[in-house]
C-alpha cells in the first residue's frame, strides 16, 4: 500500500521534470529571440538618431 503511493508519486515527478525541461526550453528560446531583437532594434535606432543629428 505504501509501496504503492511512493511509486505514484515517483511517477508523477518524473514527468514534472520533463515538463519543467520543456519550459525551460521554450523560455530559454523565447529569452535569446528577445535579445537578437533587441540588438537588431537597438543598432537600428543608432543609426536612426545618428542620421538625425548628423543633419
Amino acid at each position: 500500500m505504501v509501496l504503492t503511493r511512493v511509486e505514484a508519486k515517483l511517477d508523477t515527478a518524473t514527468t514534472g521534470v520533463a515538463d519543467h525541461e520543456v519550459r525551460l526550453r521554450r523560455l530559454e528560446s523565447r529569452f535569446w529571440m528577445a535579445m537578437g531583437a533587441a540588438s537588431v532594434l537597438g543598432a537600428g535606432g543608432g543609426a536612426g538618431i545618428a542620421q538625425l543629428i548628423g543633419r
